[in-house]
């Protein structure tokens, strides 16, 4: 189907051109003027399309390069970041942990030199 409707666009445009070959509008030199100024805007508008094309080819190539270099940029930034937390903020938690252990040791101390224990402590409650 599609094989015949291609054959029956070839043939009409053959026709087509057949005709306006031998049924131009003008006649002689001025048919042939005419041709040769829409082949130089023809040409013209094509050289314009190509420049148009490299230039989006140049754009498109620099925003690529533009964002990876965003991107790595972003990268670098994160991973400073990273470095500046673990720097200032492991040393924090350390200071805070070693804080937090020497509380629960002098709470152990304390209970110990007041003479209470675990045991002393559920033998009140049983009592009350």
């Amino acid at each position: 189907m599609l094989k015949a409707f291609l054959k029956g666009l070839g043939l009409g445009a053959l026709l087509a051109g057949s005709y306006a070959l031998l049924k131009p509008p003008h006649s002689g030199e001025p048919n042939r003027r005419i041709l040769k100024d829409y082949s130089k805007r023809l040409s013209g508008a094509a050289t314009d399309l190509t420049g148009s094309l490299a230039e989006t080819q140049v754009a498109i190539s620099d925003l690529a390069n533009q964002g990876m270099q965003t991107l790595g940029s972003a990268r670098d930034d994160i991973q400073l970041a990273i470095r500046d937390f673990q720097r200032t903020a492991v040393p924090q938690m350390n200071r805070i942990q070693e804080q937090v252990a020497q509380l629960q040791a002098d709470v152990d101390n304390s209970a110990l030199l007041n003479g209470e224990t675990d045991s002393d402590e559920t033998a009140d409650k049983e009592d009350e």
